[in-house]
């Protein structure tokens, strides 16, 4: 196998520092940020970005550059990178994030402080679902019938596509991560699928390789649509997305993997306005249950 070979250390685009790596042996292109930002609508999200080849988490970068920067300073900032060695999933776990031509991206959403707490809480609740319909009207616009499920996973046919994970630091910024199977190849996600996850990716299901660059001014552009809107709003649209209204699920008070005697099967009745999960009992239909992502797990039956 042929080392990469490395483009440039640094590209400038209109104040943005970009990494390449160009891979000799997969013969991908690299990624292009000039390419995206041509794609962008938006104000802020994407139009300051860093791209890494390698790095171990986007996520610890970004918490990095706000505790240096301040959340003013880098709101809107994109961080990306071809491959994390030490990627972060949901509740801590690891994520695997090879090099397989896919989008792993951060980026820093900030509040203003005139804001009452309970309004940055509820920005960034906000924020969590956005992710997730966000990149389901990605994917939609390429043929792909995605589908969102609670809290802000995407899902095609019963696997898994996209994750997002949101991270508040109490005060007035969070920083969001997202991660999409873009052109992950079956072979690879077959290697998956062995460890017991159902997944795919858009390439699969469109049966060819897809623009990153197009993809991620996608997921830019309505992220910065839907949080000029409120809550409610945001809901109202996730709704319309929602693959588990109706469903009979697990409810994982540990995690999916750790069973708990508390643990029980619902039905998916909708959602709270806070965006909590509203489900009843199976065999107690008359019982209502909200349940919180940062509390509970849920398993698809």
């Amino acid at each position: 196998m042929e080392k990469e070979k490395v483009l440039a250390v640094a590209t400038v685009a209109a104040g943005v520092a970009a990494y390449y790596v160009y891979s000799a042996a997969t013969k991908r292109k690299p990624f292009n940020v000039a390419a995206m930002q041509k794609g962008l609508t938006t104000k802020a999200l994407g139009r300051k970005m860093n791209f890494h080849s390698t790095v171990s988490s986007t996520m610890t970068v970004a918490h990095d550059l706000l505790k240096t920067e301040g959340g003013a300073a880098v709101h809107g900032t994109v961080i990306a990178a071809d491959e994390q060695t030490a990627g972060i999933g949901r509740r801590g776990r690891p994520w695997a994030a090879k090099n397989e031509g896919n989008i792993y991206m951060t980026f820093v959403w900030h509040v203003p402080v005139a804001r009452n707490m309970q309004e940055r809480v509820r920005t960034m609740t906000q924020l969590n679902f956005a992710c997730g319909i966000a990149v389901v009207k990605a994917a939609k616009a390429l043929g792909v019938d995605a589908q969102c499920k609670w809290p802000n996973d995407v899902w095609v046919n019963g696997k898994k596509l996209s994750g997002a994970l949101v991270d508040f630091d109490g005060k007035n910024t969070g920083v969001a991560g997202i991660g999409v199977n873009v052109n992950q190849s079956a072979a690879s996600l077959a290697e998956v699928v062995k460890s017991g996850a159902a997944a795919t990716s858009v390439a699969v299901e469109t049966g060819k390789e897809q623009s990153r660059e197009d993809f991620m001014a996608a997921i830019c552009n309505d992220l910065e649509r839907l949080m000029a809107g409120d809550m409610s709003s945001t809901m109202a649209e996730y709704a319309t997305h929602d693959m588990l209204n109706g469903r009979v699920v697990r409810v994982c008070h540990n995690s999916r993997e750790v069973a708990s005697d508390a643990d029980y099967d619902a039905i998916v009745i909708g959602f709270y306005p806070n965006g909590n999960l509203k489900v009843s009992k199976v065999g107690d239909p008359a019982s209502e249950i909200a349940l919180s992502g940062e509390e509970i797990s849920i398993r698809q039956k």
